[in-house]
């Protein structure tokens, strides 16, 4: 953002990892992070946000609405808990940044989000046509039935294929670090592509 020259003024999610562990600045860089926003003169406004891994777990979100406040309690600005962004960015300009940046583009646990099968077949033909290459096939705790409806789709759409335990950390977590279920052996690993440097 501080490369960004603009005469626009913007209004900036700060993300703090609160013990989601996917995205977010580190609760001891968080401060450092809203200062350094703070001093771009394109920022009007920064929301700070955390986003909780377990609400609706034996945890709840008391640990990590602890820490959040204990890192923002001075700080001015509008928060935003519970929500992982203000909005979602279009599904083709979130996979062009990723393969523009050299990734590859995987569609992540895509049996977690509660769509029909039409709908599913629907988000992953515009993922594909976007430019996406793979499947996330196995994750975490899901069911063998599960686990061949994706393989199915991965198959059906040309996709290659990843596993994921789905791990958030910290105790108690209903995944396994590295411990994601199998993965068929017919399906081609995303990083069957990938060169090593």
């Amino acid at each position: 953002l501080a490369a960004h020259k603009t005469q626009l003024p913007h209004h900036v999610f700060l993300k703090m990892n609160s013990g989601m562990n996917r995205l977010g600045f580190a609760p001891e860089r968080y401060r450092a992070a809203w200062a350094r926003l703070q001093a771009l003169p394109q920022v009007q406004e920064v929301c700070l946000s955390t986003h909780f891994s377990d609400a609706d777990g034996p945890r709840g979100i008391a640990a990590q609405l602890a820490v959040f406040e204990r890192i923002t309690a001075d700080l001015p600005g509008e928060r935003s808990l519970s929500n992982s962004a203000a909005s979602w960015t279009p599904l083709a300009d979130a996979v062009r940044w990723i393969v523009e940046d050299g990734g590859t583009a995987v569609l992540a646990h895509p049996a977690k989000y509660s769509l029909t099968h039409a709908k599913l077949r629907e988000l992953i033909t515009e993922f594909k046509t976007a430019g996406g290459a793979g499947l996330e096939v196995a994750c975490g705790f899901q069911t063998p039935a599960t686990t061949r409806q994706l393989a199915d789709l991965c198959r059906r759409f040309e996709l290659t294929a990843s596993a994921g335990s789905d791990y958030h950390g910290g105790p108690g977590d209903h995944a396994r670090l590295g411990q994601p279920g199998p993965m068929p052996a017919d399906l081609t690993p995303v990083w069957a592509h990938w060169a090593l440097a």
